[in-house]
């Protein structure tokens, strides 16, 4: 497993920092104990990768040693410290890791369960809002109807008083003719 330092950082920021959304903000210990988790276990793999060379390194100079089983098992147990040393540094960097990533979660929670009782607030408020929206909406369609009715009627007036004009006009056509006929 190779990693890069670079890869590293770029997660401990990114994680320090949590989604640019603003969901979730470590605080500057959290940030800096992923940062610092993520460094060692960094660092353990580095050690490991050198640990593993300088032993391929010290074996193949032991044939040309006197005590070549000496020198191979001094080159062992050198590799298996720098292992156990490498180990240790993975183990206390996942455990740093593991405890940024609960900080992370638990602030989560909280900033649910924070926007779940900001709603639980704001719901009956929005009821109401939403009720005087709709009795304002139900005002002003009844308004404009009666505005209508109003009109409808009007122009219904208007209507049979001008049929009235109409047929007082033609009685008066009617009169007239009825006059000029009868002489």
């Amino acid at each position: 497993m190779k990693q890069r330092p670079a890869l590293a950082l770029a997660l401990a920021l990114w994680f320090s920092s949590v989604h640019a959304d603003g969901s979730v903000q470590l605080s500057p210990e959290g940030a800096a104990a992923l940062a610092k988790g993520l460094a060692l276990q960094q660092q353990a793999v580095e050690l490991r990768a050198r640990a593993n060379a300088e032993l391929a390194d010290e074996t193949a100079q032991c044939p040309e040693k006197f005590l070549v089983n000496d020198c191979i098992a001094r080159a062992r147990t050198a590799h298996l410290e720098s292992i156990r040393e490498a180990r240790r540094m993975e183990t206390e960097g996942r455990d740093l890791e593991y405890q940024a990533r609960l900080e992370e979660r638990a602030l989560k929670e909280r900033q649910q369960a924070d926007k779940a009782r900001q709603k639980d607030v704001e719901l009956p408020q929005r009821a109401v809002e939403r009720e005087t929206r709709h009795a304002g909406q139900a005002a002003r369609r009844d308004k404009k109807l009666a505005e209508k009715d109003a009109k409808a009627k009007s122009g219904a007036r208007k209507v049979a008083g001008r049929k009235a004009a109409y047929a007082r006009k033609q009685a008066k056509q009617r009169e007239k003719l009825e006059e000029k006929s009868a002489p």
